[in-house]
């Protein structure tokens, strides 16, 4: 939850607007899914999602050439999900790797990784050269 204009503005609320901007700044297809109420999240745990979203979204569109970009984002067995796809180009490197893989590896999305990491989450890409990047991302709603 954000205030602005002294109202609060809900998590599902911002990522719509973000989804918005993306399209009328590049041009590009956003869909957004929320399959669930984000009223109860702690706004800390909201606003860390929200940057998430925000670098995948504007990632797909400024670096990989995409048409279409799906956010969907649920909440369920203590954990928020995030999905983040697009049909762009993709990374320089093909598969499905997961947090630990790509910090080995130095790749992927650098600040992604970083913010789930310190969420305590876990994030899967999978990236194919000229179809796409998909993050999947599981963040615990409870967290040290």
């Amino acid at each position: 939850v954000r205030a602005r204009e002294g109202v609060a503005v809900r998590l599902s609320e911002r990522l719509l607007e973000l989804g918005q901007g993306v399209e009328r700044q590049w041009d590009v297809r956003v869909t957004i899914e929320i399959n669930c109420s984000t009223d109860g999240l702690a706004q800390s745990l909201s606003d860390e999602l929200y940057r998430v979203v925000q670098e995948g979204v504007v990632n797909a569109a400024r670096h990989a050439d995409a048409s279409t970009i799906r956010v969907s984002l649920s909440l369920d067995d203590g954990c928020a999900s995030l999905t983040i796809a697009d049909d762009g180009k993709g990374f320089p490197f093909s598969g499905v790797y997961d947090l630990a893989a790509l910090g080995r590896m130095d790749r992927g999305p650098v600040t992604p990784r970083e913010r789930v990491a310190e969420l305590r989450g876990n994030l899967t890409l999978s990236s194919a050269t000229n179809v796409g990047t998909e993050l999947v991302i599981t963040v615990p709603l409870a967290h040290a």
